[in-house]
């Protein structure tokens, strides 16, 4: 993945352009584990490299996708803190159909589409 696909990505993730991320992490996944055979989600290495062009290094972006019922959905979350000091969820978006179909705001769940 290129620096500039990298500084796209996290631009798309901090303007929050669903339509855009889902443009660039398309064919990006990897399968995790035999256990969870429809879970794909990007692997460490990518998300390591995203770190420095995030805005703040104390933010984690995780980005995964699902197949669910034969159809893909991803869910995009960003953490605050470090996990050695449990982490805080900030937001949480589960996406299908270019839609928000649930968000989370800290333990907080509701649902809207994207505009």
């Amino acid at each position: 993945m290129s620096e500039q696909v990298i500084r796209d990505f996290v631009e798309a993730i901090n303007d929050r352009n669903y339509s855009r991320i889902e443009e660039l992490v398309a064919g990006s996944y990897i399968y995790h584990g035999q256990s969870h055979p429809d879970r794909v989600g990007f692997d460490a290495a990518i998300i390591q490299a995203l770190k420095p062009y995030l805005e703040s290094t104390t933010s984690r972006f995780e980005i995964v996708k699902y197949k669910e019922d034969g159809e893909f959905s991803w869910t995009l979350t960003k953490y605050e803190g470090s996990a050695e000091d449990q982490e805080t969820c900030l937001d949480r978006y589960k996406i299908k159909n270019n839609q928000i179909v649930e968000q989370w705001n800290g333990e907080e769940k509701s649902s809207s589409t994207l505009e």
